[in-house]
This record gives structure tokens, C-alpha cells and sequence, in this order.
């Protein structure tokens, strides 16, 4: 079943099969500012295409425990109670 961004309306397929390490580093290289490799990572680590890859790095927060659209404090949820962005917050 794939993700879904109630903020901008997009879907993907979810990184269930990308291991706690991998989702790490994409975390640290998105916050470092590097997209591409961040994309490169996601698509050697779980085999994901290009458009999905992307989709889910621009849902990395850019910082922990905060939504990466609108910076709103994150709940248990991966969806922002401000403006129900989803959020990958590895």
C-alpha cells in the first residue's frame, strides 16, 4: 500500500524494507544538504525507483522531532499536527 502526504498529495512506496542504518545516513546526508546522495542511497538500500526515492527524502525531516514542510513540533505520529505533512524523522 502506498504512502501518502495529506500536506502535498503525493504517494510512494513506503522504505519498510530499508534497514535502521540505511535510514540513518539518508537522514544525516539530507540534513547535511545533500539530496542526491541521500536519493542514491534509498534506491541502492531498498531497490526503490527514482520518483520514490525523491518523494521520500523530501519527507526527511530536516531537523529531529521537527516536520520537515512547517518546522511544527512532531507528535508520535509521522503526520504533522499542524499541517499533516508526512515525516520520515529517522
Amino acid at each position: 500500500m502506498p504512502e501518502l502526504c495529506m500536506n502535498c498529495g503525493g504517494s510512494w512506496t513506503p522504505p519498510d524494507l530499508i534497514g535502521a542504518d540505511v535510514r540513518r545516513e539518508v537522514a544525516r546526508l539530507v540534513r547535511n544538504d545533500r539530496p542526491m546522495a541521500a536519493i542514491k542511497q534509498l534506491r541502492q538500500a531498498g531497490e526503490m525507483s527514482l520518483g520514490d526515492a525523491k518523494a521520500v527524502m523530501e519527507h526527511v525531516t530536516r531537523s529531529p522531532g521537527k516536520c520537515h514542510r512547517c518546522s511544527a513540533q512532531l507528535e508520535r505520529s509521522r503526520s504533522c499536527p499542524n499541517c499533516h505533512a508526512l515525516n520520515y524523522d529517522w
